[in-house]
């Protein structure tokens, strides 16, 4: 079964959507797959970086298939440079006098559109016992740092997401953003819409305001 991750970032608002496309569907898993030991995967490396977006706005979280350009299953991405992570290519720019001072006198935010937004992906190879998609699934939730604890609630369990900033656009065309802050490992506080959470669970409503959800770390 093979599988693209794609992620487009937005600088300044360092915003994140990430998604993976099933190219193939219904596998049929085998009783020896699924005996199958586990196996850990590192995703650093080899992925295909593009900077520029001039395809526009072509993720359709709304309807699967739906979506067109470098999120587009079989998109060609051959030419892109090869980039392992973590990678910024903010930093790799040239300094620029007219730039903003916030930005380090890079040349991105307003005047350099053209620099807010790159593309990564990558093609990954997961046999069949990948149970349809649940394996995916479960790294998606916890790479933005909340996860669905039971299908009976409406809350999702808060962890420590591995990107600085993440920005969902669902399917009311609000955006729920999530935000990690500070430099440690462990939660030490969580805000959602400015407002401290009593506890580690984050509700759905809430997410659907497009509330921002802010995990303080220590």
């Amino acid at each position: 079964m093979s599988k693209t991750l794609f992620k487009n970032l937005n600088i300044p608002m360092v915003s994140l959507i990430f998604a993976i496309v099933l190219l193939s569907c219904n596998p049929v898993i085998s009783a020896a797959e699924s005996n199958l030991p586990r196996e850990r995967l590192l995703l650093d490396f080899g992925w295909k970086f593009y900077l520029g977006n001039p395809w526009g706005d072509v993720i359709d979280l709304a309807k699967a298939g739906g979506d067109g350009g470098p999120a587009k299953p079989g998109f060609s991405d051959a030419e892109w440079r090869t980039v392992d992570l973590p990678h910024d290519w903010a930093v790799e720019l040239l300094f620029d006098r007219s730039a903003d001072v916030n930005h380090g006198f890079k040349p991105i935010g307003p005047g350099f559109e053209t620099n807010d937004i790159a593309w990564y992906r990558r093609s990954i190879e997961l046999s069949q016992a990948d149970d349809q998609g649940s394996m995916t699934g479960w790294y998606v939730f916890n790479a933005v740092g909340i996860f669905p604890y039971s299908p009976a609630d409406p809350e999702y369990i808060v962890s420590v997401p591995i990107f600085a900033k993440i920005a969902i656009t669902l399917g009311n065309g609000k955006t729920f953003t999530i935000v990690k802050k500070g430099k440690g490992t462990n939660k030490d506080k969580i805000t959602i819409g400015g407002k401290p959470l009593d506890g580690w669970f984050v509700n759905y409503a809430d997410m659907l305001q497009g509330k921002e959800l802010d995990i303080y770390l220590k």
